[in-house]
């Protein structure tokens, strides 16, 4: 299975806030069609909180139709796991929106 940040499927179908320091407007600009991440796995590696605590909340709206895996056995949710999470393949800031599949390790 291939591992990746950024998919190949085209479309620059949403507006995120991070897309100017991202620097995805200029791309979009520059090649037109841009990836989304669709059809496109990929791994988040976090360290534990105190309690143990590895992997994004899954119940944030940003990750709805997104499959996430605790890939290093159960977890709670960490805050930071969840932000990083948005940041790479959430639903509305992230900058690819299509991914649908998550591995997180701690």
């Amino acid at each position: 299975m291939a591992f990746a940040a950024v998919g190949l499927a085209s479309g620059l179908a949403w507006a995120n806030p991070n897309d100017a320091v991202t620097g995805l407007e200029a791309l979009a600009e520059r090649i037109g069609d841009v990836p989304t991440g669709s059809g496109v796995a990929v791994g988040q590696v976090e360290t534990a909180t105190s309690s143990g605590s590895y992997a994004p909340d899954e119940n944030a709206g940003q990750f709805a139709g997104k499959t996430i895996i605790e890939s290093s056995g159960p977890s709670g949710a960490s805050s930071h796991a969840t932000q990083v999470s948005k940041d790479l393949f959430g639903l509305a800031r992230s900058i690819a929106p299509g991914i649908d599949k998550a591995y997180i390790y701690e």
